[in-house]
């Protein structure tokens, strides 16, 4: 079972005419990591749902009447106009994402099967260079989903993998589209809270946690946490509990009980303090670890400003050292890494950081040369 970092491996090796079907429980982002590296690689998604078309219509099209000419007599005939969301631009980088596949009326899949094997759609081909996609919840025993065995045959049809990704994935996903680091910091101690128990434990109408119901708890944690950081718990619990369950609301507002709001690396680069600092300190090494793999992606997104030295990239050159001074060795050499492998990607900020603080490469060079641990602390 591939997590979604070897699966970006195969996508990338994996020719464009070969279909691709990931299958998980739900929420755990199949769909949005299929959009996300798509995105990233230039192509447009045509997202479609299966389960949620009441006849083949809906997916191929409707009928016309047009002329066909036969030895010279001209004969009316029946033919298909495409649908609106088929591709007509030879030129342009498309994918299709067929999602709740399993949730297809057999008439939906008889199409799906033309166009993933032959891509094709009642005579109509895609354009050479789509890709296709599909994403469908697992066929159990005890009935947890409303899907459909699917046809081994149609099976045949696709690359299938079973989806497992693991908790560092998401919370690695979680940083960079900006979900809050209260919910990240969580996670990260609470990893048996990311995803809904397995099916054997799965409870009919309990609500569970999921990665898509954390993605909601942020959005809902951004709008009622205050300036100085204080958040109603009362309204927070209460909303919680709809969302993600008793036990995992319980559990996260003992967690801000005991760390409060936490820190996220935008505010650690660019907001230093001591009140910061003492967040910090208080992290343990996983945590740090984690708040390095913050740093690099929020480098990678404020990329320019810092080639440009601006203002804030001074600012975060000044922090970042004062961050690498309190954290564990081991974490600082981490923390190196990502410079390093940032750098023979051809990323352009490791660079640019060390100009701005000579500092920084003296500590990098000391690093990479294996210097004791006491010398590379010594600042």
């Amino acid at each position: 079972m591939p997590t979604f970092k070897e699966l970006t491996k195969i996508l990338k090796h994996t020719p464009t005419e070969q279909a691709i079907l990931l299958e998980g429980i739900h929420g755990i982002g199949k769909s949005e990591w299929i959009k996300q590296k798509l995105t990233e690689q230039g192509y447009r998604v045509i997202m479609k749902f299966a389960g949620q078309m009441a006849d083949a219509g809906d997916f191929i099209g409707l009928p016309n009447r047009t002329e066909k000419v036969v030895n010279g007599v001209s004969h009316t005939v029946t033919s298909f106009a495409p649908p609106d969301w088929w591709p007509l631009d030879e030129d342009e980088k498309v994918a299709v994402l067929l999602d709740e596949v399993n949730r297809g009326k057999p008439e939906i899949n008889q199409c799906l099967m033309d166009m993933v094997l032959n891509r094709e759609l009642n005579g109509r081909k895609l354009p050479k260079g789509t890709r296709i996609f599909g994403a469908v919840n697992p066929l159990t025993s005890e009935g947890t989903y409303q899907v459909e065995d699917m046809d081994p045959a149609f099976l045949d049809r696709w690359n299938r993998y079973v989806v497992n990704p693991s908790s560092d994935e998401w919370c690695d996903w979680a940083a960079y589209n900006r979900i809050s680091n209260l919910v990240i910091s969580f996670i990260i101690k609470n990893t048996h809270e990311l995803d809904p128990p397995t099916e054997e434990e799965l409870v009919s109408g309990k609500v569970y946690p999921s990665r898509r119901s954390w993605e909601r708890v942020s959005k809902f944690l951004e709008g009622i946490i205050t300036e100085d950081g204080k958040v109603d718990k009362e309204l927070l619990g209460n909303y919680m509990i709809g969302v993600v369950g008793v036990s995992a609301t319980s559990a996260f507002l003992q967690h801000l009980k005991m760390y409060g709001t936490g820190v996220h690396a935008g505010k650690v680069l660019t907001g230093w303090d001591e009140r910061i600092q003492g967040e910090i300190e208080k992290l343990n090494i996983q945590e740090v670890i984690h708040m390095n793999r913050q740093m690099n992606i929020w480098f990678e997104k404020e990329e320019e400003a810092i080639m440009n030295g601006d203002k804030i990239a001074i600012e975060c050159a000044k922090n970042l050292q004062s961050y690498l001074n309190v954290i564990p060795a081991e974490a600082m050499a981490d923390f190196f890494d990502h410079v390093s492998i940032a750098n023979s990607e051809g990323k352009m900020w490791p660079g640019s950081l060390m100009n701005l603080n000579s500092n920084l490469a003296d500590r990098f060079i000391d690093v990479i040369n294996g210097s004791e641990e006491e010398e590379i602390k010594n600042w």
